[in-house]
């Protein structure tokens, strides 16, 4: 009889170990599931950051035109300042 009541003890403990490890492989779904999702989500953040440096580079490749602009004007501007000033009986050109 106390074979029997051991061999139940150890049937009830086995029980209780399959059930534990049953529910840690469920957590470990889950957290490999949060992990994907995670992963998911970098890549995405990743995509935006690429993007976002794409558009930050085009910005700054219109500011450097438009830097070059701006300098083509002053010279124009400063070219008819110099020709008007070289004009007989000139009337002074207002500056900027």
């Amino acid at each position: 009889m106390a074979a029997a009541q051991g061999l139940k003890a150890t049937h009830g403990v086995d029980e209780k170990v399959q059930a534990i490890d049953d529910k840690a492989q469920f957590i470990d779904h889950k957290v490999q599931a949060v992990d994907d999702t995670v992963h998911a989500v970098d890549n995405k953040v990743q995509a935006v950051d690429d993007r976002v440096q794409v558009v930050d580079d085009k910005v700054q490749g219109v500011d450097d035109r438009m830097r070059d602009v701006d300098d083509k004007i002053d010279l124009v501007i400063d070219g008819v300042h110099f020709v008007f000033n070289q004009l007989p009986s000139h009337h002074s050109i207002p500056s900027n």
